[in-house]
């Protein structure tokens, strides 16, 4: 970890957090956990220590990033590579349909990201199977609401239908 008052304010923080034996996962109103938040702020020896004390390495905050997500988006490499070897998901589609390498702007980072997609045999298909696996879901749920002679176009307090 870097040095200075904050760096080491968050670190005796977390640590004294795993030492009560409080969950590594525990968020925030937004769905942020500890790892997240450690990807944001690019503390590397705090990820290792979250995900030695068993931190969910695809946990998702309430708009479905995991911290792959956010390690890609800010172009921390090291992290990066950290959550990989973790086992990230990869594929995982946040709520705006995208995948930690679609929100890299960093090459080098990219870079790391696109070979462990090719190590682990992921291809075009599997990628626009993923991003469209969500549609497919809500279109089967709507068509077992029809099914079942459910009124589909019933509005929400906001107007919304299905």
């Amino acid at each position: 970890m870097s040095g200075g008052i904050n760096g080491f304010q968050i670190d005796w923080g977390f640590r004294y957090l795993l030492k009560k034996n409080l969950s590594p996962d525990l968020c925030n109103e937004d769905g942020l956990t500890a790892l997240h938040q450690c990807c944001i702020d690019n503390y590397e020896e705090m990820v290792k220590i979250l995900l030695d004390r068993g931190a969910s390495v695809n946990a998702q905050d309430n708009e479905l990033w995991t911290p792959l997500h956010a390690a890609a988006t800010c172009g921390h490499a090291g992290l990066v590579k950290i959550l990989i070897a973790h086992g990230a998901d990869l594929l995982a589609v946040n709520s705006d349909g995208n995948m930690p390498y679609d929100l890299c702007e960093d090459d080098p980072t990219l870079d790391i990201i696109e070979t462990a997609m090719a190590n682990r045999g992921i291809t075009q298909e599997m990628i626009n199977e993923t991003r469209a696996a969500t549609e497919r879901r809500m279109l089967g749920d709507v068509q077992e609401l029809m099914n079942q002679g459910e009124e589909v176009n019933m509005q929400d307090s906001q107007g919304a239908t299905l």
